[in-house]
């Protein structure tokens, strides 16, 4: 069953890169505290819910909003090469190159690659950045799901970061 995004060819490719832009940029702003929307909840638990985007063609969960002004989860599609989406997130980073592999991760419909980096993210000012990024790749579509957070957050909230990103790693999947 193919996506359903009514964007298509390089006209498509172009929307779907600009959209990668967008939601990096949307990341940038919250981290920066312009969206700070709630705080931890005591006991730790974050509630998931289902989700389904026509737009870039995927379905699975997505933490309930409000789950933390520390982090944010992003998950989309990209009707790119690898190089073309390597040239994307560089452009927005200082990275040169993807790194390499920490591991694969088994989830519903992927099996995912999976890196973890900091890096400096060119509209969010100065700070380093970590990041928690999946790829799978199928037809000709690179499908993403990445956690972005700031170092100090990351350590203090590791389980529940963990645990939110490895749930849509393994929830994920084409529409």
């Amino acid at each position: 069953m193919g996506r359903q995004t009514g964007l298509g060819g390089r006209e498509g490719q172009m929307r779907k890169t600009g959209l990668l832009v967008t939601v990096l940029t949307g990341v940038l702003l919250i981290l920066m505290g312009c969206a700070a929307v709630a705080e931890e909840s005591e006991s730790g638990v974050i509630a998931l819910v289902p989700f389904a985007d026509e737009g870039f063609g995927l379905r699975g969960v997505r933490p309930v909003e409000g789950w933390t002004d520390k982090a944010m989860l992003l998950q989309q599609s990209v009707a790119l090469s690898r190089d073309e989406l390597v040239a994307t997130l560089a452009a927005q980073s200082d990275l040169i190159a993807l790194p390499k592999s920490i591991g694969t991760y088994k989830g519903r419909a992927f099996i995912w690659d999976l890196y973890t980096f900091t890096t400096r993210l060119e509209e969010a000012g100065p700070g380093i950045y970590r990041v928690d990024m999946g790829l799978a790749e199928r037809d000709a579509t690179f499908y993403m799901v990445t956690l972005v957070s700031e170092p100090s957050a990351y350590a203090q909230y590791e389980a529940r970061f963990d645990t939110v990103y490895r749930r849509a790693l393994h929830a994920l999947e084409p529409l």
